[in-house]
C-alpha cells in the first residue's frame, strides 16, 4: 500500500497534468514528460511548458484530538518553466505568472487533493526570467504547496 505522502505527490501530478494554459504560453501540461516528480533545474522538454516538483519538507507531530493521532505537514516545492526564446524578458515573466496562476488555481480547486489530504494550499510564490538566473530563455515560477493530513498509528 502506498503511503499517504506518496499518494499526495501522485495526486498533485494528476492535477498539474490537467492544466491547459492560456494563449500567453499556450501549452497544455498533459503531454508526455511535461510534469515530473523530482528536482529538475532546467526543463528537459524543448519548447513546451514544463513542471517539476518534489517533497521539500515533511513534519509530523502527535496531537491531542485522539489516541495516537498524528498531524503531518508536507511542503512540496514546484518549479514551472515556460519557453520564450523568441520573446523578451518581460513576456517570459508574464507567461510564467500565467503558469503560476494556473497551477495555484488547480490546487485551490481541489483542496483535499483528491481526498488524500485534509487541506492544501499554495503558500509561497515567485516568478523570474530564467535567462537572467540560469542563462536560458525561459520564464520560470516557483511555488510551495502545503498539504496537511492526519493518521492514527499504534495502540495504547
Amino acid at each position: 500500500m502506498a503511503s499517504t505522502a506518496r499518494s499526495i505527490l501522485s495526486q498533485i501530478k494528476t492535477i498539474f497534468e490537467a492544466v491547459d494554459g492560456p494563449a500567453s504560453y499556450n501549452y497544455a501540461l498533459d503531454g508526455g514528460g511535461q510534469v515530473l516528480i523530482g528536482d529538475v533545474d532546467q526543463p528537459p522538454v524543448a519548447n513546451v511548458a514544463f513542471v517539476s516538483f518534489w517533497l521539500e519538507e515533511y513534519e509530523s507531530e502527535a496531537i491531542d484530538v485522539g489516541v495516537n493521532t498524528w498531524v503531518h505537514n508536507m511542503t512540496v516545492r514546484v518549479r514551472g518553466w515556460v519557453p520564450g526564446a523568441d520573446v523578451g524578458s518581460e513576456a517570459r515573466i508574464l507567461a510564467a505568472v500565467d503558469l503560476m496562476s494556473d497551477l495555484s488555481e488547480a490546487i485551490r480547486a481541489d483542496l483535499t487533493l483528491g481526498a488524500t489530504a485534509a487541506d492544501a494550499d499554495v503558500v509561497g510564490i515567485a516568478t523570474f526570467d530564467g535567462e537572467d538566473n540560469h542563462g536560458i530563455a525561459w520564464g520560470a515560477c516557483l511555488l510551495d504547496v502545503r498539504a496537511t493530513y492526519f493518521s492514527n498509528t499504534g495502540a495504547l
